[in-house]
């Protein structure tokens, strides 16, 4: 990676210009994802580091979310208010759009995954530590869901009836929470 997220805009009739932006950061870029309104894009790199950027002004960032390690992620709430980050040092961490650490959900290996359910009450993350595990808003663990090795994607249905869940043990499992 050049260490760069790119803002490109498709409605522009010159489709060799469309690059509206480079949303830099000190090295590799591992994810870049909009918030539900379309106002935001937040960023994750191996720098340890996720950023946050307004479309309108994508040459400034709004706030930077540091951590100890790589961040393998950054995922909007479904409401837009907060960003939680996955990282490789053990934790997913929940932030708010100022960029203030709210609180950290805790696995014993790297956190590959996590993500909001539908209605924002609860977030999943999956880990190398062979779990998936729900959490509430609070940072407190409601089900650890195991796998017999990484569990690599994890998430919501819909209608938070369901989670499925990814792993190297070579399964896709399908969780059922009524």
């Amino acid at each position: 990676s050049d260490g760069f997220a790119k803002l490109w805009d498709f409605s522009n009739k010159d489709k060799n210009n469309s690059n509206i932006a480079k949303l830099p950061h000190l090295s590799k870029v591992y994810n870049a994802i909009f918030s539900p309104d379309g106002k935001y894009i937040a960023t994750s790199s191996d720098y340890n580091d996720a950023k946050l950027w307004t479309v309108k002004n994508p040459d400034i960032t709004f706030a930077k979310l540091q951590d100890k390690k790589n961040v393998a992620k950054a995922d909007f709430s479904p409401d837009g208010k907060f960003v939680v980050t996955t990282s490789f040092d053990k934790t997913a961490k929940i932030w708010n759009l100022e960029g203030q650490f709210i609180y950290k959900l805790s696995h014993t290996d790297t956190v590959n995954n996590a993500s909001f359910s539908p209605d924002g009450k609860y977030i999943i993350t999956a880990s190398e530590d062979d779990t998936a595990k729900i959490w509430n808003l609070k940072g407190q663990l409601v089900l650890e869901l195991p796998h017999t090795a990484n569990v690599l994607r994890s998430n919501f249905s819909p209608n938070r009836e369901y989670i499925v869940t990814v792993s190297d043990d070579n399964t896709a499992k399908i969780w059922d929470l009524t």
